[in-house]
Protein backbone atom coordinates (compact mmCIF):
# COMPACT_ATOMS: atom_id res chain seq x y z
CA UNK A 1 0.00 0.00 0.00
CA UNK A 2 1.47 3.29 -0.66
CA UNK A 3 2.30 6.15 1.80
CA UNK A 4 -1.01 7.67 3.06
CA UNK A 5 -3.11 6.39 1.15
CA UNK A 6 -6.98 6.93 1.74
CA UNK A 7 -9.85 4.38 1.28
CA UNK A 8 -13.33 5.08 1.49
CA UNK A 9 -15.92 1.70 1.44
CA UNK A 10 -18.78 3.26 4.46
CA UNK A 11 -20.55 0.17 4.60
CA UNK A 12 -22.63 -0.57 8.33
CA UNK A 13 -22.09 -3.33 10.04
CA UNK A 14 -24.99 -5.02 12.71
CA UNK A 15 -22.75 -6.37 15.80
CA UNK A 16 -25.03 -7.87 17.99
CA UNK A 17 -23.87 -7.63 21.63
CA UNK A 18 -23.55 -12.38 22.40
CA UNK A 19 -24.52 -13.78 25.31
CA UNK A 20 -21.29 -12.94 27.02
CA UNK A 21 -21.02 -12.20 30.88
CA UNK A 22 -20.70 -8.48 31.64
CA UNK A 23 -19.51 -7.68 35.21
CA UNK A 24 -20.46 -3.59 34.04
CA UNK A 25 -24.11 -2.81 32.48
CA UNK A 26 -22.96 1.28 32.38
CA UNK A 27 -19.84 2.93 31.20
CA UNK A 28 -19.13 5.76 28.93
CA UNK A 29 -20.41 9.12 29.73
CA UNK A 30 -21.39 9.51 26.46
CA UNK A 31 -24.93 10.49 26.33
CA UNK A 32 -25.51 10.47 22.56
CA UNK A 33 -25.08 6.78 22.25
CA UNK A 34 -23.21 7.27 19.30
CA UNK A 35 -19.03 6.94 19.12
CA UNK A 36 -16.50 8.39 16.80
CA UNK A 37 -13.77 5.42 17.11
CA UNK A 38 -10.47 5.66 15.92
CA UNK A 39 -8.45 2.51 16.28
CA UNK A 40 -4.55 2.18 15.38
CA UNK A 41 -2.57 -0.70 14.51
CA UNK A 42 1.00 -1.51 13.87
CA UNK A 43 2.17 -5.06 13.61
CA UNK A 44 4.81 -7.35 13.46
CA UNK A 45 5.54 -6.60 9.47
CA UNK A 46 6.47 -3.14 10.80
CA UNK A 47 5.40 -1.19 7.73
CA UNK A 48 3.60 1.57 9.24
CA UNK A 49 1.22 2.89 10.95
CA UNK A 50 -2.82 1.63 10.50
CA UNK A 51 -5.30 3.58 11.34
CA UNK A 52 -9.11 3.08 10.76
CA UNK A 53 -12.12 5.78 11.35
CA UNK A 54 -15.45 4.21 12.37
CA UNK A 55 -19.01 5.08 14.38
CA UNK A 56 -20.20 2.91 16.52
CA UNK A 57 -23.50 3.30 18.21
CA UNK A 58 -25.81 0.80 19.79
CA UNK A 59 -29.22 0.02 19.97
CA UNK A 60 -31.40 0.70 23.36
CA UNK A 61 -28.65 3.05 24.32
CA UNK A 62 -26.28 1.93 26.19
CA UNK A 63 -27.71 -1.36 27.63
CA UNK A 64 -25.70 -4.06 27.10
CA UNK A 65 -28.24 -6.48 25.51
CA UNK A 66 -28.78 -3.95 22.58
CA UNK A 67 -27.17 -4.47 19.40
CA UNK A 68 -23.77 -2.23 18.52
CA UNK A 69 -23.84 -0.89 14.94
CA UNK A 70 -20.30 0.07 13.66
CA UNK A 71 -19.84 1.83 10.30
CA UNK A 72 -16.83 2.25 8.92
CA UNK A 73 -15.91 5.68 7.70
CA UNK A 74 -12.25 5.49 6.90
CA UNK A 75 -8.74 4.38 5.97
CA UNK A 76 -4.99 5.64 6.42
CA UNK A 77 -1.82 4.09 6.29
CA UNK A 78 1.48 5.97 7.21
CA UNK A 79 4.56 4.46 6.59
CA UNK A 80 7.42 4.49 9.40
CA UNK A 81 10.32 6.71 8.69
CA UNK A 82 13.05 3.97 7.89
CA UNK A 83 15.18 5.03 10.85
CA UNK A 84 12.34 4.18 13.09
CA UNK A 85 11.33 1.01 11.63
CA UNK A 86 15.16 -0.07 11.42
CA UNK A 87 15.63 0.47 15.15
CA UNK A 88 12.07 -0.84 15.70
CA UNK A 89 13.05 -4.12 14.20
CA UNK A 90 16.26 -4.42 15.91
CA UNK A 91 14.53 -3.90 19.49
CA UNK A 92 11.69 -6.55 18.43
CA UNK A 93 14.74 -9.10 17.36
CA UNK A 94 16.36 -8.76 20.89
CA UNK A 95 18.73 -5.90 20.44
CA UNK A 96 19.93 -4.71 23.51
CA UNK A 97 19.15 -0.69 24.90
CA UNK A 98 18.89 1.23 27.43
CA UNK A 99 15.83 1.87 29.64
CA UNK A 100 16.36 5.53 28.07
CA UNK A 101 16.07 3.88 24.59
CA UNK A 102 12.77 2.62 24.94
CA UNK A 103 11.39 5.11 26.80
CA UNK A 104 12.37 7.71 23.73
CA UNK A 105 11.21 5.40 21.22
CA UNK A 106 7.99 4.95 22.92
CA UNK A 107 7.91 8.75 22.58
CA UNK A 108 8.55 9.04 19.65
CA UNK A 109 5.45 6.54 18.46
CA UNK A 110 2.94 8.10 20.14
CA UNK A 111 4.17 11.78 18.10
CA UNK A 112 4.27 9.75 15.52
CA UNK A 113 0.50 7.97 15.76
CA UNK A 114 -0.86 11.77 16.21
CA UNK A 115 0.52 12.66 13.10
CA UNK A 116 -1.33 9.57 11.09
CA UNK A 117 -4.45 10.14 13.04
CA UNK A 118 -3.84 13.77 11.85
CA UNK A 119 -3.37 12.83 8.33
CA UNK A 120 -6.90 10.77 8.41
CA UNK A 121 -8.96 13.69 10.10
CA UNK A 122 -7.45 16.40 7.34
CA UNK A 123 -10.29 14.57 4.85
CA UNK A 124 -12.37 15.02 7.45
CA UNK A 125 -12.89 18.64 9.27
CA UNK A 126 -14.62 19.45 12.02
CA UNK A 127 -15.40 15.92 12.99
CA UNK A 128 -14.69 15.21 16.69
CA UNK A 129 -13.04 12.35 17.98
CA UNK A 130 -14.81 10.39 21.09
CA UNK A 131 -12.22 7.82 21.66
CA UNK A 132 -8.88 6.03 20.30
CA UNK A 133 -7.86 2.50 20.86
CA UNK A 134 -4.30 1.35 19.64
CA UNK A 135 -2.44 -1.80 19.72
CA UNK A 136 1.03 -0.02 19.87
CA UNK A 137 4.17 -1.58 18.70
CA UNK A 138 5.07 -5.13 20.41
CA UNK A 139 8.87 -5.41 21.39
CA UNK A 140 8.01 -8.60 23.71
CA UNK A 141 5.30 -10.85 24.00
CA UNK A 142 6.14 -13.81 25.95
CA UNK A 143 4.81 -17.31 24.25
CA UNK A 144 4.84 -19.03 27.50
CA UNK A 145 5.15 -18.79 31.62
CA UNK A 146 8.93 -18.03 32.13
CA UNK A 147 11.05 -18.35 35.02
CA UNK A 148 12.00 -15.08 36.13
CA UNK A 149 13.64 -13.78 39.95
CA UNK A 150 11.69 -16.72 41.69
CA UNK A 151 9.15 -15.91 40.31
CA UNK A 152 6.79 -17.53 36.96
CA UNK A 153 5.66 -14.70 34.80
CA UNK A 154 4.72 -13.88 31.48
CA UNK A 155 4.12 -10.48 29.83
CA UNK A 156 3.45 -8.39 26.20
CA UNK A 157 4.93 -5.27 25.95
CA UNK A 158 3.70 -2.44 23.50
CA UNK A 159 5.02 0.89 22.99
CA UNK A 160 3.81 4.05 22.00
CA UNK A 161 2.82 6.60 25.15
CA UNK A 162 -0.75 7.51 24.31
CA UNK A 163 -0.94 10.72 26.30
CA UNK A 164 0.46 12.64 22.92
CA UNK A 165 -2.95 10.99 21.35
CA UNK A 166 -4.97 12.13 24.46
CA UNK A 167 -3.12 15.51 24.55
CA UNK A 168 -3.67 16.47 21.13
CA UNK A 169 -7.69 15.28 20.09
CA UNK A 170 -8.92 15.57 24.08
CA UNK A 171 -10.59 12.32 23.98
CA UNK A 172 -9.94 9.19 25.90
CA UNK A 173 -7.19 6.76 24.20
CA UNK A 174 -7.46 2.90 25.07
CA UNK A 175 -4.02 0.98 25.04
CA UNK A 176 -2.00 -1.78 26.96
CA UNK A 177 -4.91 -4.32 26.07
CA UNK A 178 -3.17 -8.05 26.24
CA UNK A 179 -1.98 -7.58 30.18
CA UNK A 180 -5.01 -7.71 31.62
CA UNK A 181 -6.13 -11.30 30.23
CA UNK A 182 -2.24 -12.45 31.23
CA UNK A 183 -3.01 -11.44 34.17
CA UNK A 184 -6.01 -13.60 34.12
CA UNK A 185 -3.95 -16.33 33.19
CA UNK A 186 -4.12 -15.89 29.35
CA UNK A 187 -1.48 -15.67 26.49
CA UNK A 188 -3.12 -12.00 25.99
CA UNK A 189 -3.51 -13.29 22.31
CA UNK A 190 -5.40 -13.57 19.95
CA UNK A 191 -7.69 -10.75 20.60
CA UNK A 192 -9.26 -9.98 16.90
CA UNK A 193 -11.11 -13.10 17.69
CA UNK A 194 -13.64 -11.47 19.88
CA UNK A 195 -14.30 -8.63 17.60
CA UNK A 196 -14.78 -11.01 14.52
CA UNK A 197 -17.93 -13.00 16.57
CA UNK A 198 -19.59 -9.87 17.61
CA UNK A 199 -19.44 -8.45 13.93
CA UNK A 200 -19.92 -11.49 12.28
CA UNK A 201 -21.58 -14.27 13.29
CA UNK A 202 -25.18 -14.13 12.18
CA UNK A 203 -23.48 -13.76 8.19
CA UNK A 204 -20.50 -15.69 8.72
CA UNK A 205 -21.35 -18.67 10.58
CA UNK A 206 -19.12 -21.53 9.72
CA UNK A 207 -16.19 -19.19 8.29
CA UNK A 208 -12.71 -19.30 9.54
CA UNK A 209 -11.47 -15.66 9.23
CA UNK A 210 -7.56 -15.79 8.68
CA UNK A 211 -5.41 -12.79 8.96
CA UNK A 212 -2.02 -13.13 7.37
CA UNK A 213 0.56 -10.55 8.73
CA UNK A 214 3.78 -10.90 10.04
CA UNK A 215 2.29 -13.70 11.70
CA UNK A 216 -0.88 -16.18 10.61
CA UNK A 217 -3.73 -16.20 12.91
CA UNK A 218 -6.97 -17.39 12.58
CA UNK A 219 -10.57 -17.38 14.47
CA UNK A 220 -13.07 -19.87 13.66
CA UNK A 221 -16.64 -18.70 13.49
CA UNK A 222 -19.87 -20.71 15.34
CA UNK A 223 -23.26 -19.16 16.34
CA UNK A 224 -22.11 -20.94 19.60
CA UNK A 225 -19.49 -18.40 21.32
CA UNK A 226 -18.10 -21.29 23.08
CA UNK A 227 -17.13 -23.21 20.13
CA UNK A 228 -15.40 -20.37 18.83
CA UNK A 229 -11.36 -20.81 18.01
CA UNK A 230 -8.81 -18.50 17.49
CA UNK A 231 -5.05 -18.97 17.51
CA UNK A 232 -1.57 -18.36 16.12
CA UNK A 233 -1.16 -21.28 12.83
CA UNK A 234 2.56 -19.88 12.56
CA UNK A 235 4.31 -17.45 9.81
CA UNK A 236 2.83 -15.43 7.34
CA UNK A 237 4.56 -12.81 5.66
CA UNK A 238 7.55 -13.15 8.35
CA UNK A 239 10.05 -15.52 6.53
CA UNK A 240 8.50 -14.51 3.38
CA UNK A 241 9.60 -10.47 4.10
CA UNK A 242 12.50 -11.75 5.66
CA UNK A 243 13.88 -13.60 2.28
CA UNK A 244 12.81 -10.76 0.18
CA UNK A 245 15.32 -8.51 2.02
CA UNK A 246 18.04 -10.84 2.19
CA UNK A 247 17.99 -11.68 -1.42
CA UNK A 248 16.10 -9.17 -3.25
CA UNK A 249 15.87 -5.65 -1.06
CA UNK A 250 12.93 -5.38 -1.45
CA UNK A 251 10.16 -5.38 1.57
CA UNK A 252 8.05 -7.76 0.13
CA UNK A 253 7.53 -10.03 -2.63
CA UNK A 254 4.42 -7.98 -4.24
CA UNK A 255 1.27 -9.60 -5.92
CA UNK A 256 3.85 -13.17 -5.13
CA UNK A 257 5.61 -12.06 -8.42
CA UNK A 258 8.88 -13.74 -7.17
CA UNK A 259 6.97 -16.89 -5.76
CA UNK A 260 5.42 -16.96 -9.13
CA UNK A 261 9.39 -17.51 -10.90
CA UNK A 262 10.11 -20.47 -8.59
CA UNK A 263 9.43 -23.94 -8.24
CA UNK A 264 8.34 -25.54 -4.18
CA UNK A 265 11.04 -27.65 -2.57
CA UNK A 266 9.41 -30.82 -1.03
CA UNK A 267 12.38 -31.34 0.55
CA UNK A 268 13.19 -27.92 2.24
CA UNK A 269 9.12 -27.61 2.85
CA UNK A 270 9.46 -30.99 4.76
CA UNK A 271 12.28 -29.67 7.22
CA UNK A 272 10.24 -26.60 7.64
CA UNK A 273 7.40 -28.64 8.56
CA UNK A 274 8.72 -30.80 11.59
CA UNK A 275 8.71 -26.98 13.86
CA UNK A 276 6.82 -28.66 16.73
CA UNK A 277 4.66 -25.69 17.01
CA UNK A 278 2.48 -26.83 14.75
CA UNK A 279 1.14 -29.46 16.84
CA UNK A 280 0.90 -27.70 19.58
CA UNK A 281 -3.27 -27.94 20.55
CA UNK A 282 -4.91 -24.41 20.64
CA UNK A 283 -5.13 -22.23 22.31
CA UNK A 284 -1.67 -21.01 21.42
CA UNK A 285 0.46 -17.48 19.73
CA UNK A 286 3.55 -16.88 18.15
CA UNK A 287 5.69 -14.41 17.07
CA UNK A 288 9.16 -13.49 16.62
CA UNK A 289 10.09 -15.81 19.04
CA UNK A 290 8.92 -18.38 17.01
CA UNK A 291 9.93 -17.47 13.51
CA UNK A 292 12.22 -14.44 13.36
CA UNK A 293 15.84 -14.79 12.48
CA UNK A 294 16.70 -17.67 13.89
CA UNK A 295 14.49 -19.70 11.90
CA UNK A 296 15.09 -17.57 8.77
CA UNK A 297 18.67 -18.34 9.11
CA UNK A 298 18.12 -22.18 9.91
CA UNK A 299 16.13 -22.24 6.42
CA UNK A 300 18.02 -20.18 4.29
CA UNK A 301 21.23 -22.92 5.43
CA UNK A 302 19.11 -25.97 4.30
CA UNK A 303 18.06 -24.39 1.24
CA UNK A 304 21.58 -23.23 0.51
CA UNK A 305 22.62 -27.50 1.28
CA UNK A 306 19.89 -27.97 -1.56
CA UNK A 307 21.63 -25.52 -4.12
CA UNK A 308 17.92 -23.65 -4.75
CA UNK A 309 17.48 -20.74 -6.72
CA UNK A 310 16.64 -17.49 -4.82
CA UNK A 311 12.98 -17.74 -6.19
CA UNK A 312 12.55 -21.44 -5.34
CA UNK A 313 13.45 -20.48 -1.89
CA UNK A 314 10.87 -17.64 -1.67
CA UNK A 315 8.18 -19.89 -3.33
CA UNK A 316 9.21 -22.76 -0.44
CA UNK A 317 8.33 -20.11 1.85
CA UNK A 318 5.31 -19.02 0.52
CA UNK A 319 4.39 -22.51 0.30
CA UNK A 320 5.33 -22.75 4.08
CA UNK A 321 2.72 -20.36 4.95
CA UNK A 322 -0.11 -22.02 3.03
CA UNK A 323 0.85 -25.55 4.01
CA UNK A 324 0.61 -24.05 7.85
CA UNK A 325 -2.33 -22.50 7.75
CA UNK A 326 -4.54 -24.88 5.92
CA UNK A 327 -3.06 -27.86 8.33
CA UNK A 328 -4.41 -25.49 11.29
CA UNK A 329 -7.94 -25.17 9.82
CA UNK A 330 -8.25 -28.81 9.00
CA UNK A 331 -6.70 -29.81 12.16
CA UNK A 332 -7.94 -27.86 14.95
CA UNK A 333 -11.49 -26.47 13.30
CA UNK A 334 -14.81 -28.64 14.71
CA UNK A 335 -15.54 -28.95 10.87
CA UNK A 336 -14.24 -27.86 7.66
CA UNK A 337 -15.64 -24.36 6.90
CA UNK A 338 -17.65 -22.89 4.24
CA UNK A 339 -15.87 -20.11 3.65
CA UNK A 340 -12.20 -18.55 4.36
CA UNK A 341 -11.90 -15.07 4.51
CA UNK A 342 -8.01 -13.51 4.28
CA UNK A 343 -7.23 -10.19 5.07
CA UNK A 344 -4.08 -8.87 6.06
CA UNK A 345 -1.02 -7.89 3.47
CA UNK A 346 -0.80 -12.00 2.82
CA UNK A 347 -4.28 -11.90 0.45
CA UNK A 348 -2.37 -9.17 -1.89
CA UNK A 349 -0.26 -12.44 -2.61
CA UNK A 350 -1.71 -13.71 -5.54
CA UNK A 351 0.51 -16.65 -5.58
CA UNK A 352 -0.19 -17.31 -1.62
CA UNK A 353 -4.12 -16.92 -2.22
CA UNK A 354 -4.06 -19.65 -4.92
CA UNK A 355 -2.03 -22.30 -2.85
CA UNK A 356 -4.60 -21.89 0.02
CA UNK A 357 -7.41 -22.57 -2.89
CA UNK A 358 -5.53 -25.35 -4.05
CA UNK A 359 -4.77 -27.33 -0.05
CA UNK A 360 -8.42 -26.59 0.89
CA UNK A 361 -10.63 -27.97 -2.43
CA UNK A 362 -14.62 -26.95 -1.45
CA UNK A 363 -13.81 -23.99 0.47
CA UNK A 364 -14.48 -20.58 -0.84
CA UNK A 365 -11.57 -18.35 -0.19
CA UNK A 366 -11.99 -14.91 -0.54
CA UNK A 367 -10.44 -11.57 0.53
CA UNK A 368 -11.68 -9.22 3.49
CA UNK A 369 -13.02 -6.91 1.47
CA UNK A 370 -16.46 -8.75 1.35
CA UNK A 371 -16.52 -7.81 4.84
CA UNK A 372 -17.26 -3.51 3.79
CA UNK A 373 -13.54 -2.79 4.40
CA UNK A 374 -9.99 -2.56 2.47
CA UNK A 375 -7.73 -5.32 4.54
CA UNK A 376 -5.39 -3.76 5.62
CA UNK A 377 -8.08 -1.64 7.83
CA UNK A 378 -9.30 -4.71 9.53
CA UNK A 379 -6.97 -5.13 12.82
CA UNK A 380 -6.99 -1.10 12.95
CA UNK A 381 -11.12 -1.84 13.20
CA UNK A 382 -10.81 -4.41 15.95
CA UNK A 383 -8.89 -2.21 18.39
CA UNK A 384 -11.36 0.70 18.10
CA UNK A 385 -14.09 -1.74 19.01
CA UNK A 386 -12.19 -3.28 21.63
CA UNK A 387 -11.62 0.32 22.82
CA UNK A 388 -15.19 1.02 22.89
CA UNK A 389 -15.98 -2.07 24.92
CA UNK A 390 -13.04 -1.07 27.64
CA UNK A 391 -14.88 2.47 27.76
CA UNK A 392 -18.29 0.74 28.36
CA UNK A 393 -16.59 -1.53 31.17
CA UNK A 394 -17.76 -4.55 29.11
CA UNK A 395 -15.67 -7.63 29.00
CA UNK A 396 -13.84 -7.59 25.53
CA UNK A 397 -11.98 -10.89 25.67
CA UNK A 398 -13.21 -14.92 24.76
CA UNK A 399 -11.58 -16.91 27.56
CA UNK A 400 -11.30 -19.80 25.96
CA UNK A 401 -9.60 -18.36 22.69
CA UNK A 402 -6.74 -16.69 24.96
CA UNK A 403 -6.63 -19.58 27.47
CA UNK A 404 -8.04 -17.23 30.55
CA UNK A 405 -9.63 -18.15 33.26
CA UNK A 406 -12.59 -15.99 32.61
CA UNK A 407 -13.53 -12.85 30.22
CA UNK A 408 -12.02 -9.64 31.08
CA UNK A 409 -12.00 -5.82 30.22
CA UNK A 410 -8.62 -5.32 28.95
CA UNK A 411 -7.46 -1.95 28.41
CA UNK A 412 -5.59 0.88 30.18
CA UNK A 413 -7.32 4.76 29.61
CA UNK A 414 -5.57 7.39 29.37
CA UNK A 415 -7.81 10.62 29.91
Amino acid sequence: MQNSEVLQYGKVLNMENKEMKNNNKTGSENSSNSYNAIGIMTGTSLDGIDVAFVKISRENGNNSKGKDKLEFIDFYFQEYPEEVREYLLYLAQGGSATSRDFILISQVLGKLYVEAVEGLLSKHEGVGIDLIGIHGQTIYHSLEKEEYLGMEVSASYQIAEPSYLSERFKCPVISDFRIRDIAAGGLGAPLVPFVEYALSADEYNNAVFLNIGGISNITYISEDVNEIMGFDTGPGNMLIDQAMMDLYDKTYDKDGEIARSGKVSEELLDKALKNPYYEIEPPKNSGRENFGPETYQYLKAEALKLDLAPEDFVMTLTALTAKVNADAIQKFCPILPKQLIVSGGGSENGRLMQSLAELLPGVEVLKGEVLGYPNAAKEAIAFAYLGYKTLLKEENTIAQVTGAEHPVVMGKITY
